[in-house]
C-alpha cells in the first residue's frame, strides 16, 4: 500500500502534531493488518479545495499510473485527508478502483473500497467533507469580512505599525483588544508616501531619504509597500 497524509495550512503543519498523528495511526493500522508500505506521499500542507492543485496528491496519482504492478491501496488517516472537493474526488476514487484496481482505505475506521457497501460509505464521507467545507465558507467568511470591516487585521501587521492583541508572540504587545498603532517607522513611511505623490522623487531617492532618517528598506520591499492596500 501507499500512504498519504496532509494538513490544510502552513500554520497547522508548523504548530500542531497532526501530520505525526496521521502517520503514526496509519503505520499502526498497516502493521495490524499486514499491509506492507511501499511509498509515502504528502507529509506537508496542501489545501483540499482543488485536487489537481496539490503537488503531493498529483505525485501520488502519477506514481500509481506509472506502476505496472499496482499497489493494493492508498491508506489515509481519515477520508477528508484524501479530499474535500466532493464530486471531483469521487471521480478520482472511481478511477482508482475501476481503472487501476487500487482501493482507498481509512485507517481511523478500517473502512475501505473492497466492497460495494464500503464504496458507498467512503463516497458519503467524501460528500460530507465537501458539505462541511461549504458550511465553513458560509459561516466563517462573513465573520472574517465583518472582522476586517471593523479595522482589525489577521496575522502579523505590516511594517510601520505595532500589533497589540490577545494572540501576539511578543508579550509587550499583549492586549485584550486588538489595536494596530502607527510607530516611528510608520510615520517615516507616511512621509515616503507624500514624497511619492509629488512625483518628484524616484524610489531610489526615497530609500536614501528614509535611510538618512534611520529606516532601511530594500527596493523590493518599498515596491510591495506602494501596492499594499493596508497603507
Amino acid at each position: 500500500v501507499l500512504i498519504y497524509t496532509r494538513v490544510s495550512s502552513k500554520n497547522q503543519s508548523e504548530n500542531n502534531d497532526s501530520l505525526n498523528t496521521q502517520k503514526n495511526t496509519i503505520m499502526k493500522f498497516c502493521k495490524e493488518n499486514n499491509y506492507n508500505i511501499i511509498g509515502s506521499f504528502g507529509g506537508t500542507y496542501e489545501s483540499a479545495k482543488g485536487d489537481y492543485m496539490r503537488e503531493e496528491f498529483n505525485r501520488l496519482i502519477e506514481y500509481i499510473k506509472r506502476q505496472k504492478i499496482k499497489p493494493f491501496g492508498v491508506v489515509v488517516f481519515m477520508i477528508n485527508r484524501f479530499s474535500r472537493s466532493g464530486t471531483s474526488s469521487i471521480g478520482i476514487l472511481d478511477e482508482f478502483i475501476h481503472d487501476y484496481k487500487v482501493h482507498l482505505i481509512e485507517a481511523s475506521s478500517g473502512l475501505d473500497t473492497t466492497t460495494d457497501r464500503g464504496v458507498i460509505h467512503i463516497t458519503e464521507k467524501i460528500l460530507d467533507s465537501r458539505k462541511e467545507n461549504l458550511v465553513k465558507q458560509e459561516t466563517i467568511i462573513p465573520a472574517m469580512k465583518s472582522f476586517l470591516s471593523k479595522g482589525y487585521k489577521f496575522g502579523k501587521t505590516t511594517v510601520g505599525y505595532d500589533h497589540y492583541g490577545p494572540r501576539v508572540e511578543n508579550e509587550k504587545f499583549l492586549s485584550k483588544v486588538q489595536r494596530i498603532v502607527i510607530n516611528k517607522d510608520g510615520k517615516l513611511l507616511k512621509q515616503a508616501f507624500q514624497w511619492k505623490l509629488t512625483g518628484n522623487y524616484s524610489d531610489s531617492q526615497i530609500l536614501q531619504e528614509l535611510k538618512k532618517r534611520g529606516l532601511s528598506i530594500t527596493k523590493q520591499k518599498i515596491s510591495k509597500i506602494w501596492r499594499n492596500p493596508f497603507y
